[in-house]
């Protein structure tokens, strides 16, 4: 595992920097997480970061990132699929562990708002007298 974890000072470091970049500043054809971790990968290993350093900066991204679990674990395992280290598919399991939920699909949200009884079918009571 990697030898020095993220803390709380190198998140709010790389969230401040992010929010001060100016919008639209750069042109992505990057669309999946797996993508991106695997650019960002390569990227790294180019610049002749050691194991730990993999480890420890996709860490701190994907925990910047504020991602939900269910797309670091499908991004986990297709990294896995295509054979990146062990190390790095494990720690992004521990992540996912911590990470918040995807939040409900539309339908999803449909369905619970149709269930919920609304304060408009409160007011039309039916009257008989």
């Amino acid at each position: 595992m990697s030898t020095s974890p993220v803390s709380l000072a190198e998140i709010a470091e790389l969230r401040a920097a992010h929010a001060a970049q100016p919008p639209g500043g750069f042109d992505n054809v990057l669309e999946t997480l797996a993508e991106h971790i695997g650019y960002i990968i390569h990227g790294l290993r180019q610049l002749g970061a050691d194991q730990d350093e993999l480890v420890h900066d996709v860490e701190l991204l994907l925990r910047v990132s504020n991602t939900d679990r269910e797309s670091i674990r499908a991004a986990r395992d297709l990294l896995a699929q295509l054979g990146y280290p062990r190390e790095i598919t494990s720690m992004m399991a521990r992540v996912a562990r911590k990470a918040k939920p995807a939040p409900p699909r539309f339908a999803e949200r449909m369905r619970l708002q149709s269930i919920k009884p609304s304060s408009l079918n409160r007011s039309l009571k039916f009257r008989t007298t």
